[in-house]
């Protein structure tokens, strides 16, 4: 058989091996907690700089913006009310990038800032309004757009 001192040597080889296991997990487990930590840390201080803009500040800044370009707004569909929420949104995002030592650029308030997404792509010639499918085209006749429609029928 197995003699004992061969016995003996593989069992404190296995101890040996478990306790440089342990530790290295015990060392993985540290790092992984102080990396949240830290993580966790850097996430508060942007939520803390992003709580202390509060709706005067907001408010002021939506002022400022609006005096200077309403004359770019007018005879659009919102309200100046609907229009700060929308520049609201858009300041916030704003401060958020720039609390974030991460990013390579810093943003500001700009004429789009108080802009939904759809009027800023149509500013910028990148929005296409939607098609109407019901309408004639230049070429048909009111037959041909009925035919069209029904064969269209899904």
């Amino acid at each position: 058989g197995i003699n004992a001192e061969y016995m003996g040597q593989l069992l404190s080889n296995t101890k040996h091996i478990m306790q440089v296991k342990l530790a290295f997990l015990t060392i993985c487990l540290s790092l992984l907690v102080v990396g949240t930590l830290c993580i966790n840390d850097n996430f508060q201080d942007i939520q803390t700089s992003l709580v202390n803009i509060d709706e005067q500040e907001i408010r002021q800044e939506y002022e400022k913006w609006y005096q200077q370009y309403q004359q770019r707004l007018e005879g659009t569909q919102y309200s100046k009310e609907l229009r700060y929420n929308t520049f609201k949104t858009n300041y916030m995002k704003i401060k958020e990038h720039n609390a974030n030592p991460s990013k390579a650029f810093t943003m500001t308030v700009n004429q789009f800032t108080g802009l939904t997404d759809e009027e800023r792509k149509q500013y910028l010639g990148a929005y296409v309004p939607p098609v109407s499918y019901t309408h004639l085209r230049a070429h048909e006749t009111p037959e041909h757009l009925v035919c069209r429609l029904l064969l269209e029928k899904k």
